[in-house]
């Protein structure tokens, strides 16, 4: 029992950028001692800093629209959302957290927003159907095993200002026909 305990206390003074994520997030949603003032918006959602992060996503959507003023998509926002097939991101995003997708199996394309000035690794590790990628042409960095595993992945537009490739970052991407500038 004691052992549980101090599990649970170092678990608990993990900063919020590492938190895991469960299955069945929502249903399990009890994480307000990080995000107090989370809500739930249509059991669908949930939002945080008055509605300005996108923290979870549930996993059954399938296609979701980032509201406008959204400004952060939290880190594994949407992992695990093995049916989502479309995301709207809107102008007011600037952030998307690593593995904000990882594992959208059915997710084919993604527009990401000219707004959107920095990605979290590994964003789109493990989805398999994804094709079509383009990028803000704000992002300077391909962050580490961001298409690790995109096995579909045939065309992605290299913006103009990308300075740096990290490691991985197209690793069994056996698909990939083409990089654009």
């Amino acid at each position: 029992m004691e052992k549980e305990t101090k599990q649970q206390l170092n678990e608990d003074e993990e900063i919020l950028e590492e938190l895991p994520i469960s299955k069945g997030r929502l249903k399990q949603f009890n994480d307000q001692k990080h995000w107090p003032d989370a809500y739930v918006v249509d059991g669908i959602a949930v939002y945080g800093a008055e509605g300005r992060i996108l923290i979870y996503v549930d996993e059954n959507v399938e296609k979701f629209d980032v509201p406008e003023g959204v400004v952060n998509i939290y880190h594994h926002c949407f992992a695990g959302c093995e049916k989502l097939q479309q995301v709207r991101i809107p102008s007011s995003v600037k952030r998307i957290g690593k593995r904000a997708f990882y594992g959208c199996v059915s997710l084919k394309e993604i527009i990401i927003s000219e707004s959107v000035y920095m990605v979290g690794e590994e964003m789109f590790m493990h989805c398999s159907s994804l094709e079509y990628v383009v990028l803000s042409s704000q992002i300077t960095e391909i962050p580490a095993r961001m298409f690790c595993n995109c096995r579909s992945l045939k065309y992605w537009q290299l913006p103009e200002h990308i300075k740096t490739i990290e490691v991985e970052a197209f690793r069994r991407c056996y698909s990939l026909e083409r990089l654009e500038p």
